[in-house]
């Protein structure tokens, strides 16, 4: 919990390995004051080379997907019980001709 967490803590990933072109990565890093703690996450997901066809099937070439979600969390923390809250900025990239995507 990041209320009583000790120090500072930072964390890394990326996965390796996935079948047809997914990636997964994700950063956060956090810090312990005498009150609580702040804390920041970063995590981005897709996929690319997706092939795109129209209606009747015949390809139209490839598009990417991919997700991404940044993250800022605060705790304040007592011997009994902490709180805390998150702030989440969430963006979705499609890039392909999808039926009533605007663009």
């Amino acid at each position: 919990m990041l209320g009583w967490a000790c120090g500072t803590q930072l964390d890394a990933m990326h996965a390796l390995g996935m079948e047809e072109d997914r990636r997964l990565s994700s950063l956060a890093a956090s810090h312990r004051f005498e009150w609580g703690g702040i804390g920041a996450s970063f995590l981005t997901s897709g996929m690319s080379d997706i092939e795109e066809r129209d209606a009747s099937g015949m390809r139209l070439g490839t598009f990417d997907y991919g997700d991404l979600a940044l993250m800022l969390h605060g705790a304040y923390a007592t011997d009994l019980a902490s709180f805390g809250a998150t702030f989440k900025y969430l963006h979705q990239g499609l890039d392909a001709n999808v039926a009533g995507k605007t663009a």
